[in-house]
């Protein structure tokens, strides 16, 4: 009774129609289409070019030590191959996929330190972004801001917000010149309305 419970909510939770495009990497098989491959990578190995995939798939399957359902025996032999590297990062994705939900806590957790009483005015795009940049950026070591940096000075418009009032403050007369100026003439100016 519990199988069937457990059964059912799978089955009704998950979306389990794009884990069956990923057939042609539970065991190499000379049978497998080209469409097939497509699709499958399209799903794991996205990052690499479909030749190199569909090429590597294709030499896997005529290797007799390569027969039989996909292991991690099987895949110790696939990293071996260097010309294979599409190849054995899609096994290496499927078997480091995580059953549980330690990513959705950690998120949860994130949210909940992100949106406090103090910062109730944090947009829900302004989170998601944060939170986005939280869980799949790189660390500091390998980020480089360069080209984040150039777009930020490329962009003409930085600041919308003219500050005309700033200038006539008395903090400015020491740095700005200009602001030294208006207030000599508002100085010479009030002197003549005066006398």
């Amino acid at each position: 009774m519990c199988l069937i419970v457990v059964l059912t909510y799978l089955n009704e939770r998950l979306d389990t129609s794009a884990l069956s495009e990923l057939k042609p990497l539970r065991k190499f098989s000379e049978f497998v289409t080209p469409d097939e491959l497509k699709r499958c990578h399209r799903l794991i190995c996205l990052d690499y070019q479909l030749i190199d995939f569909v090429a590597s798939y294709q030499e896997a399957c005529t290797i007799e030590e390569l027969k039989g359902h996909i292991s991690i025996n099987i895949l110790k032999i696939v990293l071996k191959n260097e010309n294979w590297k599409s190849l054995s990062t899609s096994l290496a994705r499927i078997f480091a996929a995580k059953p549980h939900s330690a990513d959705v806590e950690r998120l949860i957790s994130c949210y909940n330190i992100m949106k406090t009483s103090r910062r109730i005015s944090l947009t829900p795009e302004t989170i998601k972004d944060s939170l986005h940049i939280r869980i799949n950026m790189v660390t500091v070591n390998n980020f480089n801001p360069e080209p984040a940096v150039l777009l930020w000075l490329n962009k003409k418009d930085r600041h919308s917000k003219k500050h005309t009032k700033a200038t006539q403050q008395e903090y400015f007369e020491g740095v700005f010149p200009e602001a030294k100026r208006q207030k000599n003439q508002n100085l010479s100016e009030v002197n003549r309305i005066m006398f």
